[in-house]
């Protein structure tokens, strides 16, 4: 039976049930339990596959766990009209995608992380309109100032 085992290794144990390791010559006395069967090949996923997310029919993101993700798109929203908003939805947009790391993190994967995307997105767009509008009334004033 030794001659099946010429590296050492771990092998199913001659005298009982797991394994037992080989050191190349004989049997040591170091012991284990039996190393799991591994899946069959349909049921081992594909490492190049691309990720998929399973989700519930009739699932709903609880915005109640996450206001930061609710305040920056509603934020980013009045930005679009009233830019002074938009800094605000960026901060509070990336508070909102730190929150939705940390509930999926908890394993709640519908954790609002793409309202929070949005409103920084809304909030930067918000943002850009503010910087304008305050660079256009700045080169007004110096414009219509000239002695």
């Amino acid at each position: 039976m030794a001659e099946e085992y010429t590296r050492p290794g771990w092998y199913p144990d001659p005298q009982g049930s797991g394994e037992r390791w080989w050191n190349g010559a004989s049997w040591s006395d170091t012991r284990r339990g039996a190393a799991a069967a591994p899946p069959p090949p349909a049921a081992r996923p594909d490492p190049y596959a691309r990720p998929t997310t399973v989700v519930p029919s009739g699932a709903t993101v609880d915005l109640s766990q996450n206001r930061f993700a609710l305040l920056a798109i509603i934020l980013g929203f009045v930005g679009l009209f009233a830019s002074i908003t938009g800094p605000a939805a960026i901060v509070l947009g990336l508070l909102g995608i730190r929150q939705a790391r940390r509930l999926a993190a908890g394993g709640r994967p519908l954790s609002s992380i793409a309202i929070a995307a949005i409103g920084v997105v809304l909030g930067a767009i918000a943002t850009v309109i503010l910087i304008t509008s305050i660079v256009a009334v700045i080169a007004a004033i110096t414009v219509s100032y000239t002695p």
